[in-house]
């Protein structure tokens, strides 16, 4: 599941940031990261990339909560835009109907 331009470039504001809060170098990590997100896995082995890289940087106690906190700012990310995607695909679909009733009107005025 992928989130769109928008709530992927507002995901990444928001981990850069958090990792920046981390004092983990949000420009090397943060793509990294981005990476292992984006992939198709599940939400486990995500988790286990995850402990993997950041266990370099964070305590044990930490750890495994910026983990699920990454992994649950993603899924809701990707929520938002799946929402988003289906509003604009309705919207996309009523204004084809509007226009195609539109086509019939001026077909039959210029018959």
């Amino acid at each position: 599941m992928a989130a769109s331009m928008a709530d992927a470039g507002e995901f990444e504001k928001w981990l850069n940031d958090r990792l920046d809060s981390l004092e983990v170098d949000q420009e090397v990590y943060g793509a990294y990261i981005l990476g292992i997100l984006q992939e198709e896995e599940s939400d486990e082995e995500k988790e286990d990339a995850l402990l993997g890289i950041l266990s370099a940087f964070l305590e044990d106690e930490k750890l495994e909560d910026v983990c699920k906190e990454i992994i649950s700012q993603w899924a809701e990310s990707c929520a938002r835009s799946a929402t988003k995607n289906k509003e604009d695909a309705e919207v996309l679909a009523i204004a084809n109907l509007i226009e195609k009733q539109a086509q019939i009107v001026i077909n039959k005025v210029n018959q």
